[in-house]
């Protein structure tokens, strides 16, 4: 795959998604998360990703907010995404053919390895496996691009 090609993917990232997220535990039980991401530039090859979401926990009523920061940064061949206030890396996306690709990152003793997958446009597909000593589960999310707002013809007044 050419790396103009992945930049052209690459740049399409800017802007507002909504998510929707599935959080698979070891003992069955399901975590649900729904909110937006905004993708916003800082740099010609590197976007600021933000995140919010509310969860809902399967042994609770009400939701709890969450919020994340990463700084996701094209390089030839693939991406690499950084916590945003701590600049570590996170994951390096190798993309072997097409546009899915393929991280992985060590935690201490825990090991999050995660498929993407932008081959759908206007959809992004993340599937992460999580192991660890007390650590086994699996996190698929789903970004989907908001879509523009209606364009309205002034003189008439009617929808475009």
């Amino acid at each position: 795959m050419s790396s103009i090609y992945n930049f052209k993917m690459f740049s399409s990232l800017k802007g507002e998604w909504l998510l929707e997220r599935f959080v698979y535990l070891e003992d069955n039980s399901l975590v649900t998360m729904t909110g937006a991401v905004d993708f916003s530039l800082l740099e010609k090859d590197s976007f600021k990703y933000q995140e919010r979401v509310s969860i809902y926990f399967p042994d609770r009523t009400e939701r709890i907010k969450g919020y994340k920061e990463y700084c996701y940064k094209y390089r030839k061949g693939g991406i690499e995404i950084y916590f945003l206030e701590s600049h570590l890396l996170f994951h390096r996306i190798i993309f072997k053919n097409s546009l899915i690709g393929t991280a992985s990152h060590q935690c201490k003793e825990d090991v999050y390895s995660g498929l993407y997958n932008f081959n759908q446009k206007g959809t992004i597909k993340i599937s992460y496996k999580v192991l660890g000593p007390s650590k086994n589960y699996t996190i698929e999310t789903t970004l989907r691009k908001k879509t523009l707002p209606l364009q309205r013809n002034k003189s008439k007044d009617k929808v475009l």
